[in-house]
């Protein structure tokens, strides 16, 4: 891998979509040269559960699960499948993730759960659905992580979801960043992570503008840079791009800017540490 990126220490990308909004498949090469160019060694590999240009009613399909396999396998020691090709109210999705995860997946989402704001799009899956319950108590008897969808106005759902779920390893995309809330949220976020040792949480998508960054001020919100500080264990950085690449440099020199607020240890753990210990991947220390 080039370390042509931003300086600063290695990154690992805990949200990356391997197809187009529409699903298309752009292969493993862009996404590889976009790591190299924003010194970024690793990324959890997502589809998507369904086409975001027509998704009311969604129609899951698997064939986002067959693009994240073709790309994973172009380097599998960097890049890690997460699995979502299901319909997680259905209760044959188990036997769906059950197969994917012996077929090598080693993750599962992102679940798309709760979800408002974004160009009219509103989904309307309670978090603690029972079938998702199941779905979760697999994961964590297959000792993978969840990562899922869904914003702080749904807080006592996920409280409940992560309450029945004690040995699932869960990933919380965004921080439960939304459209609909610009109120400081990592009040919220600290309470369930304080609650729940095996809650983490990506920074990725808009927290950065809608919570991270005070624009009055011109500078990060000390509130989420103490709660990172407080919590170092529990976060990790993400690009969130969904199957075109272009920004990822710029999102990297952002999150550059972030961990050289943070001491050193806490930068290394929210930049890549976290990422490997819940996806049992190794750093890269010399270039292949």
């Amino acid at each position: 891998m080039s370390s042509s990126g931003t300086a600063g220490p290695p990154l690992a990308d805990a949200h990356c979509h391997v197809v187009t909004r529409a699903l298309a498949d752009p292969g493993p090469t862009p996404l590889l040269v976009a790591l190299d160019r924003s010194g970024t060694t690793h990324a959890c590999c997502l589809g998507l559960p369904f086409d975001l240009e027509v998704y009311q009613p969604p129609r899951y399909t698997s064939l986002a699960d067959e693009a994240v396999a073709r790309t994973v396998a172009a380097a599998p020691g960097r890049l890690v499948p997460f699995t979502c090709g299901f319909d997680p109210r259905e209760r044959g999705s188990l036997a769906t993730v059950e197969r994917r995860l012996a077929d090598g997946f080693r993750g599962v989402g992102e679940l798309l759960l709760r979800y408002d704001g974004d160009l009219g799009m509103e989904l309307r899956q309670p978090v603690d659905d029972p079938h998702l319950l199941e779905l979760y108590r697999l994961a964590g008897r297959a000792g993978v992580p969840v990562l899922f969808h869904a914003t702080v106005k749904y807080a006592r759902e996920i409280d409940r979801a992560l309450a029945a779920s004690p040995d699932t390893d869960f990933l919380w995309a965004h921080c439960g960043v939304s459209w609909e809330v610009s109120s400081d949220t990592s009040g919220l976020v600290r309470s369930l992570v304080a609650r729940y040792l095996r809650l983490h949480a990506d920074i990725s998508w808009i927290l950065w503008d809608f919570q991270l960054w005070d624009r009055a001020r011109g500078a990060l919100r000390e509130s989420w840079l103490d709660l990172f500080r407080e919590y170092p264990d529990r976060f990790l950085v993400g690009y969130d791009l969904v199957g075109e690449y272009g920004e990822m440099p710029q999102t990297a020199a952002r999150y550059q800017y972030l961990l050289a607020r943070l001491a050193p240890d806490v930068a290394r753990s929210i930049g890549s540490g976290n990422f490997h210990r819940l996806c049992g991947t190794r750093p890269i220390t010399a270039a292949p």
